[in-house]
């Protein structure tokens, strides 16, 4: 799954996107894995800064429920500012 994170401050961006790193590195099993955060290819687009957060799963059930408990706990602290755009299955990373 391609987590990525879309924000008009720079600092808050990247800030945002490290912390929502940390919250779903905590929940990850031994099948799981995840990497970044990074700068995402297009960094800036249309005047947006955008980072992103890359989550290797072998079962989408598993997956869903991680990003679900995820999403909810960084809206509850972190969300001012930044958007968050989920895809399951990415088929490009740009």
């Amino acid at each position: 799954a391609r987590i990525l994170l879309i924000g008009n401050q720079e600092e808050r961006v990247e800030a945002s996107a490290h912390e929502f790193y940390v919250i779903l590195k905590s929940r990850l099993t031994a099948s799981e894995e995840i990497l970044g955060p990074a700068q995402a290819p297009l960094f800036k687009l249309r005047g947006k800064f955008r980072w992103q957060v890359l989550l290797k799963y072998k079962s989408s059930v598993r997956a869903h429920a991680l990003l679900q408990e995820g999403l909810e706990q960084y809206r509850t602290r972190f969300a001012r500012g930044v958007r968050i755009e989920v895809d399951m299955d990415p088929q490009s990373l740009v």
